[in-house]
């Protein structure tokens, strides 16, 4: 096995981590969505449609054959990743190329097996799998032959996984319908319901990037600010504008907005995160518990970029928080490091089934 690569397939994005003739590290990525025609031909791909989110002609519409537990649409998913390696020339000049993708904690042997058929049918010789937990810890340079214990957070755009690892097994995992996209949606509700303005999720998307800060100020418990004005806010709190529609006029509308009211939206969403962490504390043991606390807690994926998180997230839980170097690429580099790990037989062919 000289070939091969490791795949994230998310809702979100489809990324790719390899090394060409052994030496050169890539990594690419693309959004997972397709954009067609009313005739049903497709126009667009990745990260070219959704740039077109928003703005298309009628009768357009948008396609993600990938949910939060995996591929949910076979055919618009043969189409996405014939193009997707098509265009990063992944089997290009390869010779009997392998491949390793992940298998989300809540997705089934139905998706797994449709992910494996589809990945063979692309010209992979030799498809393995990994639960996303497990490559993900595997893509933070962690070493799953210790008997120690991991504790793993990978915080995504569509859901979040939590998942105790160790000797390579889950011992506790919970999968969350809690994830970046749920921020986003609640900024675009109240910014309707309190200011009459409309924004796209995309929009919203770009403001949290921005400017959602979680300083350590904000770890108490706040409400959301009211129309009115009033809130919680502290006079150094930085100001931002929200740009839409004027529900009232259908007119360009510009809000002036408080820090504090990103805050105010994402805590309900980490708290619940945090939660579901003390959930499954309770289902281990204290060795693992204490393994736990002395090596710190992992975060992965793109909930990781979010400005003060490990401030946040130590004084709520007195619990280590590790960001690894590019968090986003946890998943495709840990399934890579998987196949590079059983190509020099360092593991056992037989520690997670290959194939079908």
């Amino acid at each position: 096995m000289k070939n091969f690569s490791g795949m994230d397939i998310g809702a979100e994005f489809t990324r790719l981590y390899s090394f060409v003739g052994g030496k050169t590290e890539v990594f690419v990525e693309e959004p997972t969505i397709l954009l067609y025609n009313e005739f049903g031909e497709l126009k667009a791909f990745g990260s070219e449609a959704k740039e077109f989110l928003g703005k298309t002609p009628p009768f357009y519409y948008f396609q993600k054959p990938v949910d939060e537990s995996g591929i949910h649409q076979f055919e618009h998913a043969n189409v996405f990743f014939e193009r997707f390696l098509k265009k990063n020339a992944v089997l290009k000049g390869w010779s009997k190329p392998s491949v390793c993708f992940n298998s989300p904690l809540g997705s089934t042997p139905v998706q797994v097996q449709a992910g494996i058929e589809l990945l063979e049918d692309l010209g992979f010789a030799q498809v393995y799998t990994l639960p996303t937990p497990v490559g993900a810890a595997l893509g933070t340079d962690l070493d799953l032959r210790d008997k120690r214990g991991n504790l793993i957070v990978i915080f995504g755009a569509s859901h979040t996984e939590i998942a105790v690892v160790s000797l390579f097994k889950i011992i506790s995992g919970k999968h969350l319908q809690i994830g970046l996209r749920n921020i986003y949606q609640q900024l675009v509700f109240f910014l309707r319901e309190n200011y009459a303005l409309e924004i796209s999720e995309r929009m919203a998307e770009e403001l949290v990037a921005e400017y959602l800060v979680l300083t350590e100020e904000s770890v108490p418990n706040t409400h959301l600010p009211s129309a009115s004005g009033n809130s919680t806010t502290t006079p150094s709190d930085k100001e931002f504008f929200a740009v839409g529609i004027d529900l009232t006029t259908h007119l360009p509308k510009k809000v002036k907005l408080k820090r504090a009211a990103l805050l105010a939206i994402a805590q309900p969403f980490l708290d619940k995160l945090i939660l579901s962490l003390q959930e499954v504390f309770e289902t281990v043991g204290p060795e693992i518990v204490k393994d736990i606390l002395e090596r710190g807690v992992i975060f992965a994926g793109g909930g990781a970029y979010l400005k003060g998180l490990t401030a946040y997230f130590e004084k709520k839980t007195t619990m280590r928080l590790l960001i690894p170097e590019n968090p986003s690429q946890c998943i495709a580099r840990g399934n890579w490091t998987y196949l590079n790990a059983l190509a020099r037989k360092e593991l056992p062919e037989n520690l997670f089934p290959k194939e079908r």
